[in-house]
């Protein structure tokens, strides 16, 4: 009988990497952010508490507020505190409403404002904050597209502790970067770490916009930087594959040899699979591993 082979193979990353962006803060309980794909120091005014985001009523909302909303996240001064869901309206929980701040204060959780979840506004209020600084990302030690991940915030270069940093995390910043999808999530030695642990859902547009730890009130467990390889760093080179002798057709009781090569030595191990192409059939029939 004639069989016709479909080839599929897998490589894997594995022992070779160690562990880092840029982060909204924690502050006396709660963390906050501005949302907006461009950039960390614009947008929707949000408030993580009870483990998820939630927007801020524009009532009372102005400079002041505003100013202490970008003092806090490192970005600079207050240029204008947009009400009306003027720079985007959100969903789920308004968590806070009545905001009052000298605009002298640190962070928010030094002004005045209702219970958590208590208001009398809808999502066409949803308070919004443009500050005049920045906040930048760039990957370091290696190319635009691989090494340690380091944030200014603000006005100093810094690493991001690697407790709980994942595929996750680093797909976020390669995104971000515009290197393509993240291929490793690793560990290495620290250098300057100045932002906790980052636990991102993966969806988020920015690496500011997942939730941080606060790294002053808590160490870093593992003591290391968090760093990554994305797609485009062009340290990744696709294994070939090949059949000797060469032919498209295998037929039962041929004897032939599948060569899988991986020139970079990024390749610690290969996974390869041989599929039946048969339908209804998804399971392999021959699997191996070069060490």
């Amino acid at each position: 009988d004639m069989f016709v082979f479909s080839l599929l193979f897998s490589f894997l990353l594995k022992g070779l990497l160690l562990g880092t962006g840029n982060v909204s803060i924690i502050a006396d309980g709660f963390q906050i952010r501005l949302v907006n794909e461009t950039d960390c120091c614009s947008g929707r005014m949000e408030v993580y508490h009870s483990g998820q985001w939630g927007t801020v009523c524009d009532d009372n909302w102005d400079l002041k507020e505003a100013a202490v909303v970008c003092r806090q996240l490192g970005c600079g001064g207050a240029v204008s505190a947009p009400g009306e869901a003027k720079l985007g309206q959100g969903s789920g929980q308004i968590w806070l409403d009545d905001v009052v701040c000298s605009g002298s204060e640190a962070s928010l959780t030094q002004c005045t404002y209702q219970p958590f979840g208590t208001h009398n506004c809808g999502h066409s209020e949803d308070a919004g904050v443009v500050c005049s600084g920045s906040i930048q990302l760039r990957l370091s030690g290696g190319s635009q597209c691989d090494g340690r991940v380091e944030v200014n915030n603000p006005g100093e270069w810094g690493s991001v502790c690697a407790d709980s940093w994942g595929l996750r995390e680093a797909d976020v910043v390669c995104s971000q970067l515009q290197c393509g999808a993240a291929v490793s999530a690793y560990g290495q030695a620290s250098v300057n770490m100045t932002l906790g642990a980052m636990d991102c859902a993966g969806s988020e547009k920015r690496l500011c916009h997942c939730v941080s730890e606060d790294l002053s009130s808590q160490a870093c467990r593992s003591g290391e930087d968090s760093a990554v390889i994305c797609v485009n760093s062009g340290l990744i080179v696709e294994p070939t594959l090949s059949m000797l002798p060469p032919s498209p057709v295998v037929i039962s009781g041929d004897q032939v040899t599948f060569r899988c090569t991986a020139p970079n030595p990024l390749y610690t191990s290969l996974d390869f699979e041989l599929y039946q192409d048969t339908v209804g059939y998804q399971h392999p029939i021959v699997t191996q591993r070069a060490e």
